[in-house]
């Protein structure tokens, strides 16, 4: 229900179902992939203490070295703020 849910709602996980629906993923294939990165994003937001937000949604995503680096300034930078 949870990955339901957040296909309608999250514009991210909705993408990501979308593509590989277009690619020829049967749509049940699809939805315990969104299930599978639901739980790759809780598992990190719980381990770092830290709230959602898109770009943690797209480091649990991608986990691409840019966007590790983009995270860390967006952390640093909110965190002098005081925010």
């Amino acid at each position: 229900m949870a990955a339901l849910s957040a296909i309608r709602c999250n514009p991210d996980l909705a993408a990501k179902y979308r593509q590989l629906v277009e690619c020829g993923k049967p749509p049940k294939v699809a939805l315990v992939a969104v299930m599978r990165k639901l739980l790759l994003l809780a598992n990190v937001l719980l381990r770092d203490d830290r709230p959602d937000t898109p770009l943690m949604c797209e480091i649990a995503h991608a986990g691409a070295s840019n966007v590790a680096r983009r995270a860390r300034h967006f952390f640093v930078v909110t965190r002098r703020q005081g925010a």
